[in-house]
């Protein structure tokens, strides 16, 4: 097992031998209600003191969620879309804000997601936005300082930031969605993660606790235990905010 770390071991060795820093944050989505996959999240944050920035789907989430993450300092909610509803065409991919939807209709979603998460989480939230599947039609962007929103996180390079709108985005998604939604197979992962380590930039960690197999659980634990151990800074996505463009 050791061996198929080896690319990661070798990436953090030529990061010490710069004296520069790895950054590490981590983003877990679809959150709705206390589950034993939330637990199993919330236990893993814990051991590994790992901040997670819990992507809130605002319709569905329930008090139950609200009261578990009051209690939860690690779990910062944020808001992820109003319904995740695809609302996109057939032969087009997946979008909750964007697809066939006039731009009124995906922002009087957006507001009242936004009042949604005050009356749960009563400001212990974030102003940032997490679009379901990661899309959000560029004709919205504008739109969100003025609903509220400070922060956009996306996947990899999706979008850039504006003077009034921060931009963290993922990098590292474990799940392969397009193979039975399951995790990646372990060398895949961690040719990806010792990659982003030689990019220097920060790493942004993207789970998804409903879906989880072992092997998804069981690669978290693995990668949050071996970097926090060789020094790479554990961090949240407010403070990398208008730090970086994208992780």
């Amino acid at each position: 097992m050791d061996d198929v770390w080896a690319p990661v071991d070798a990436a953090l060795d030529r990061v010490a031998a710069t004296s520069k820093t790895v950054t590490l944050w981590w983003r877990d989505d679809d959150a709705v209600t206390t589950t034993r996959a939330l637990d199993r999240l919330t236990a893993l944050a814990r051991r590994h003191a790992c901040p997670v920035l819990l992507a809130v789907i605002p319709a569905p989430a329930d008090r139950h969620l609200a009261t578990y993450t009051k209690a939860e300092p690690l779990l910062t909610p944020t808001q992820h879309g109003f319904l995740h509803t695809n609302h996109a065409g057939l032969l087009q991919r997946a979008a909750e804000l964007g697809g066939n939807r006039p731009l009124e209709a995906i922002l009087t979603d957006l507001a009242q997601g936004r009042d949604r998460l005050a009356d749960l989480f009563a400001g212990r939230h974030t102003d940032i936005l997490v679009p379901p599947w990661n899309r959000i039609a560029p004709e919205v962007v504008p739109h969100l300082p003025d609903l509220g929103f400070g922060g956009l996180s996306t996947f990899a390079d999706l979008h850039a930031g504006t003077p009034k709108l921060d931009v963290v985005n993922c990098s590292l998604d474990i799940i392969d969605w397009r193979n039975g939604r399951r995790c990646h197979r372990l060398p895949k992962l961690v040719d990806k993660l010792a990659t982003l380590i030689d990019a220097g930039r920060p790493i942004g960690l993207l789970t998804h606790h409903l879906v989880h197999d072992d092997d998804a659980w069981a690669f978290i634990d693995a990668m949050l235990e071996r970097c926090v151990a060789r020094g790479v800074a554990v961090t949240t996505a407010d403070r990398l905010r208008g730090a970086v463009a994208a992780g």
